[in-house]
This record gives C-alpha cells, structure tokens and sequence, in this order.
C-alpha cells in the first residue's frame, strides 16, 4: 500500500464529528482536537502518523498571517506527504490580548490544514432561527475558511509537480490524459485542491488515464 493509498483510505473511513457547541450561535462544530482523536485509530490502522509545526508568521500590507504545515508520514515506508493552511490573524478579538489572539489564529490555521490533508468538509450545523440572528461567530469562522480556500486555490509547488510526474511514470499514467481530466493545459496549472483530489482518487486516476 502506497502512501497516497493509505491517506486515501484514512479520509474515506474517517468520521470526525462535530462535538464542540457554540451556545451564542447556535451551532455545532469541530475543533482541532475532535479531529485529532477521530484520526488517531486510523493512523495505527495504516501504520502512519501526522506531525505539525509550530506555525510560521509573515506580514503582508501590515497584516498578519500565520502558516501551518501538517505532514502526513508512512511509519513503512517513511514516505511523507505535506500539506498547509495559512489564515490571517485578526487585528483584535474582544476579551482576548494579543497572545491569545495569535493562539487562536495557529488553532485554526492547526485546524484547516488538517481538514485540507484529510478532506474534512466545513459544513455547519445551522437548522435554528437562533443561529441566522447570532451567526456573528459562525460568520468569522467562515471567513477564516475563505483565506484557507485562497491558499487550497494556489498553484502548486515544483516539489509536488515532482511528486507527480514520479507517481505517473511509476503507474504509467499518461500525464496529457491526467492535465485533460482535470482541464488543464500542464501539471504546473495545477492547483492544491486538484493535487488532493488527485491523491484521494488515485485509483481512479490510474484507470481514467492510464497510458
């Protein structure tokens, strides 16, 4: 088993409730640590692990973004595949000073890289008057979620485009029948989500567009 085969086996099997509870909203969601204990038997299943790193900053127009990397590892073969999400911190959050302002921003960064690397939907639960009235938390959320759906829109990098030409010469997947499939004119036009897409359906891949 590969470690594309693995991951693609993890998000399918993987249940990640949502067992937090915003009151002032109304609504359930999920936080880092419910996705952390849902994947943890899957992991010793496939023999595999995920690390993250401690985050990194950058500025841009006087903004603050932090990015996290989440690193899925094949304990087999030592084989890994990394992924990332970047979200902006806010300039200020009622109750909180800056450090926990900049805790929270790694939280959700931890969190959407982590929902990215294993295909986990952000769907909320909002079936209540309550929550269209005080969806003002809901409503941040979701903006963190567009900054991270920017960075999942990005091209890819060189390493990755890498990454995939070895995976189709070694399957003997065509790689003009792979950039067709997913209407691209080469596989530098390629973007994250087609790059997880890619890894979540290889089998299917090497059926379409085998050589």
């Amino acid at each position: 088993m590969t470690i594309f085969e693995k991951l693609a086996q993890i998000q399918q099997e993987l249940v990640a409730p949502k067992g937090q509870k915003n009151t002032f909203g109304n609504y359930n969601y999920r936080s880092c640590e419910d996705i952390e204990h849902a994947v943890k038997p899957l992991l010793k299943k496939y023999n595999s692990t995920i690390v993250m790193d401690g985050g990194s900053m950058s500025v841009v127009e006087d903004r603050i973004y932090m990015t996290v990397k989440v690193i899925f590892i094949d304990l087999d073969t030592g084989d890994q595949y990394m992924t990332s999400a970047t979200v902006r911190e806010e300039e200020s959050k009622k109750g909180m000073d800056a450090t926990q302002v900049s805790g929270a921003c790694i939280s959700y960064a931890r969190k959407y890289a982590l929902a990215g690397l294993l295909m986990i939907d952000n769907e909320k639960d909002a079936d209540t008057d309550s929550y269209t009235k005080k969806k003002k938390d809901a409503e941040e959320d979701e903006k963190h979620a567009d900054e991270v759906e920017f960075v999942q829109n990005a091209k890819i990098s060189e390493a990755k485009v890498g990454v995939l030409k070895k995976m189709c010469s070694t399957e003997s997947v065509s790689i003009e029948k792979l950039c067709e499939a997913y209407k691209v004119k080469s596989l530098e036009d390629l973007t994250e989500k087609h790059f997880q897409n890619i890894n979540a359906h290889w089998g299917k891949v090497k059926e379409v567009c085998h050589a």
